[in-house]
C-alpha cells in the first residue's frame, strides 16, 4: 500500500496500524492492525490523530503539490501535515 492509502485505513478503521517499508518496493508499506502482533523491528506506529492530519493535508492539496506529498515517507508526512496546520 502507499502512504496515503495507509492513512485513509487508519482514517476509516478509526485504529492505530503498524507499517514498514516493502522489501524491493519504493513506496510500498506493509500494514497490520496494532493489536496482531508486537512492535518487532522496523514496524512504526500510525495513529488516528497523524493519520486524520495527514488526509486532511492531502485532499487541500492541488494535483502537482498531492504527487510531491505521496512521494514522501509517512513521517515525513505527519511532519509537514503538523506544519502545515499549525
Amino acid at each position: 500500500m502507499k502512504s496515503i492509502e495507509v492513512a485513509r485505513l487508519i482514517v476509516d478503521t478509526k485504529t492505530c496500524h503498524l507499517l514498514r517499508p516493502r522489501k524491493g518496493e519504493y513506496g510500498q508499506y506493509d500494514v497490520k492492525v496494532f493489536h496482531q502482533g508486537g512492535n518487532k523491528r522496523g514496524w512504526a506506529f500510525w495513529d488516528l490523530f497523524s493519520a486524520s492530519a495527514v488526509v486532511k493535508v492531502y485532499d487541500a492539496l492541488s494535483k502537482e503539490n498531492r504527487a510531491k506529498y505521496e512521494s514522501m515517507n509517512p513521517l515525513r508526512m505527519v511532519d509537514v501535515a503538523f506544519k502545515l496546520i499549525k
